[in-house]
C-alpha cells in the first residue's frame, strides 16, 4: 500500500509539473492616457511584475499582474469658469493597476491577450481658481487587449490598449521573464 501511495504521489507530481510551467516576469514601458471629451492627455512610465501560469498543455496561459506608473509630463490648457478663463495644469502623480491577463499564443513568437484591470490614478490640478485646484484620486475597472512579440524565451515587447470608463490608454512595454 505504501509503495502505491508513493508511486501515485510521484506520478501526480510529474503530471502537475508537465501541466503547469510558471514564469515570473518584470515589465517596464510608457503609456499615453486620454480622457474622452476633454483636452486632457498624459504620458506615464510604468514598471510591473507578473506571474504567468500555463493552462494545461495548451496555447493558453493566465497572468496576474501589478503595474505602478508615474507621470512624465504636465498637461496645461485653458479652463472657462464663471470667474473667467484660467490656465489649468494637470499632473499624474501616480497610478497603479491590477490585472488578470488571459494569453493565447498565436505562433511561437506572437501572442494575443485580453485583461480585465482595476486601476487607481491620483492627479493634481493647479489653477488660479482655488475652487478647481487640488488633488483627486479615481479608481475604476476597465478592460484591455493587446499583443506581444517574443524575441526569445526570456524577452518580449507588448502593445496594449485599455479603456477605463471615459479614459483610454495605449502602452508600449518590454517584458523580461525569469
Amino acid at each position: 500500500m505504501k509503495k502505491k501511495l508513493i508511486f501515485m504521489g510521484i506520478a501526480l507530481s510529474a503530471m502537475a509539473s508537465s501541466v503547469m510551467a510558471d514564469t515570473l516576469s518584470v515589465t517596464a514601458g510608457v503609456s499615453h492616457l486620454s480622457v474622452d471629451d476633454t483636452p486632457f492627455t498624459a504620458n506615464t512610465a510604468y514598471a510591473g511584475v507578473g506571474y504567468e501560469i500555463d493552462v494545461l498543455d495548451t496555447k493558453f496561459s493566465l497572468m496576474p499582474e501589478f503595474r505602478y506608473a508615474i507621470g512624465l509630463d504636465d498637461e496645461t490648457f485653458l479652463t472657462q469658469t464663471p470667474s473667467g478663463v484660467f490656465e489649468t495644469k494637470i499632473e499624474v502623480e501616480r497610478a497603479y493597476m491590477f490585472s488578470l491577463r488571459g494569453n493565447y499564443q498565436i505562433t511561437q513568437n506572437v501572442g494575443l491577450f485580453v485583461q480585465p484591470t482595476y486601476s487607481a490614478i491620483k492627479v493634481e490640478v493647479t489653477t488660479k481658481d482655488a475652487m478647481l485646484s487640488g488633488k483627486s484620486e479615481n479608481s475604476e475597472w476597465g478592460a484591455g487587449v493587446g499583443f506581444d512579440y517574443d524575441f526569445d524565451a526570456k524577452s518580449s515587447v507588448e502593445l496594449v490598449y485599455e479603456q477605463f470608463g471615459d479614459s483610454d490608454s495605449v502602452s508600449l512595454g518590454y517584458r523580461f521573464k525569469f
